[in-house]
Parts: structure tokens; sequence; C-alpha cells
């Protein structure tokens, strides 16, 4: 691979890291589904002061990823942005999928 096309930006990890961190910590019996779940909402929305983010309490914005948690993936290159076209994370299967995104109430991943 050409040096210009070995860009890693950071957004192939956060694309995949539900199903990275799930497969490696959660299934691997490292830590609990409910407490990966609050780290990756919860614990942003807190540190970014949004604080009606991370929640599905009545009149928090309505966004919502659905996870197929028997679902697995291999990453590939087709996974990543046009602009990254490589990560350390190609070729490693993992569990957790997203199906469906919600944000603001509106359908944008299906």
């Amino acid at each position: 691979m050409e040096f210009a096309a070995a860009v890693w930006g950071g957004g192939s990890f956060l694309r995949h890291a539900f199903p990275l961190l799930y497969t490696q910590l959660v299934r691997s019996g490292k830590l609990k589904l409910d407490t990966l779940i609050t780290r990756l909402t919860q614990g942003p929305a807190q540190i970014l002061g949004l604080n009606q983010a991370g929640t599905l309490k009545p009149g928090s914005p309505a966004d919502i990823t659905v996870i197929d948690l028997d679902a697995t993936h291999t990453i590939n290159a087709d996974d990543l942005p046009s602009s990254e076209q490589n990560t350390p994370f190609l070729g490693w299967k993992v569990s957790g999928w997203p199906v469906l995104t919600i944000v603001n109430g509106d359908i944008v991943f299906r």
C-alpha cells in the first residue's frame, strides 16, 4: 500500500467501536454488556456536557442504534469511508453489528 493510502484518522475505529469492544471485551467475559453500553453512551455525553444525550429518557433526543448481537462481520476496506483506506482492524471478525440507526427520530441507516 502506498504511504498516502495508509492514513488512519480514527474514523474507522469509531465506525467499528461497538463491534470491536463487544467482541473483545463482552464476549470474552471481561466486561458486562450494560457497562459497555453505558461507557459508549452516557460516558461521552457527560464528558461533552450533553445532558440530554446518552439516555432513552422522555425528552431526550431520539438517537438510537439497534445492534444484532449475534450478527458477525469481517471488517474490510468496503466498510471504510472513502477518505480512509486503511485500518489496523482489516480482516478482524467481529460480532454485534448495527442493523438500524435513528437520529432525531428519523431512520438514517437500515
